[in-house]
């Protein structure tokens, strides 16, 4: 079966993505604002869901058309091979967006997706009422400049889910951006790499998978693997394939932070994760004098949301801008929302780019050695 998948991806991660998705073997891919466009087959549902460290999730594409009406839009979409993914007792939930569009109305255009699905389904089943309690299948129908595409979403919660993190600080960095922002800067499995900051982990977790070569997706389950027409095999040899594909390398990572009950739960996380051996987790306060470490730094300093922290976050963000003035061999990668982070840092980064924590406008500033270790 021949399939269209887009793939959504995390603003600011896109060239990162578009990379994840050639090294996984799809060279043939189309960008889109904020997406991924790619043709496969069902085998490359399970391999994406699987195997993708930097995308929001995976969606099958039903089909895409013009629409200025929502007589247009019903029947285009009661028209689609529904019958081919969604059998006659799937419960259907339809979400929907609308972005310079006719149909503007999202609640609308979500009735009428809902209403259009039914009607196919119930003419191919010979139906008058589905009865909606079988296996969960969540469609959108996205309307942007009168161009609607109608997906199938696979994933289930989002790909960030890996599965590993049950506990997290005030503000966890979401799994996809810290694998980026890994795979955006030098680090390397050869490196050491430290993270001053570490809160739930993530930084160091996500870096010791990709240096493993550890599927993200190895911990969890995802929508599909429900779905009757995807085989349970084909989901056991991709997770077969995935462990065999996994490396057996030495790792220096470190992650510091002053809190021991933090410390604690990043270490609880790195077990979940199965690399807890691979990072040496310490409880310390944040001093670069008593720091002997020369490699990669990766950090989300603090970022001083209540009244009376913000001159702690000068205060690190300047002792961060005099280690690296002091230190050639290291390379530097931090993200902050911080408006004046250079200023106080000292030096204007050699790249910097911006990215969304949450709701939080953030840069990634980066750093790079000026000598090899």
């Amino acid at each position: 079966m021949n399939l269209n998948l887009i793939i959504p991806t995390t603003f600011g991660l896109e060239s990162v993505a578009i990379e994840e998705c050639k090294k996984l073997g799809y060279p043939d891919l189309k960008a889109e604002n904020g997406r991924i466009r790619l043709e496969g087959g069902i085998d490359d549902i399970v391999w994406c869901n699987l195997n993708l460290r930097t995308a929001d999730r995976v969606l099958l594409e039903v089909g895409n058309f013009e629409a200025f009406s929502f007589d247009e839009l019903f029947e285009n979409i009661k028209n689609l091979p529904w019958h081919l993914y969604i059998p006659k007792n799937g419960e259907i939930h339809v979400t929907g967006k609308s972005i310079k569009s006719q149909l503007h109305s999202i609640p609308d255009c979500q009735a009428i997706t809902k209403k259009a699905i039914v009607s196919s389904l119930g003419e191919y089943y010979g139906i008058n009422t589905l009865p909606e309690d079988g296996d969960y299948y969540k469609v959108e129908v996205k309307l942007s400049d009168n161009m609607v595409s109608v997906t199938i979403d696979t994933t289930g919660m989002g790909l960030n889910k890996r599965g590993y993190r049950k506990e997290g600080g005030i503000a966890p960095l979401r799994e996809t951006i810290a694998a980026g922002i890994c795979l955006l800067s030098d680090w390397k499995p050869d490196k050491p790499l430290l993270d001053p900051f570490c809160g739930s982990g993530t930084f160091l977790i996500e870096a010791a998978l990709i240096g493993k070569n550890i599927a993200p997706g190895k911990l969890r389950s995802f929508s599909a693997e429900a779905w009757p027409w995807i085989p349970d095999k084909m989901w056991k040899n991709a997770r077969d394939q995935i462990v065999e594909n996994e490396k057996k390398v030495k790792l220096e990572l470190i992650g510091m932070d002053w809190d021991p009950d933090i410390v604690k739960q990043a270490t609880n996380n790195a077990e979940r994760a199965g690399v807890v051996d691979d990072i040496r987790f310490e409880t310390a306060e944040f001093n670069p004098e008593k720091l002997d470490f020369h490699g990669t730094l990766i950090t989300n300093p603090p970022y001083g949301e209540r009244v009376g922290e913000i001159d702690d976050v000068e205060e690190i963000i300047y002792k961060l801008g005099q280690w690296q003035k002091n230190d050639s061999r290291t390379s530097f990668f931090i993200l902050s929302p911080h408006p004046q982070f250079e200023k106080i840092f000292g030096k204007k980064a050699n790249k910097n780019r911006k990215l969304f924590n949450g709701n939080i406008k953030c840069y990634l500033y980066s750093y790079k050695a000026k000598t090899k270790n």
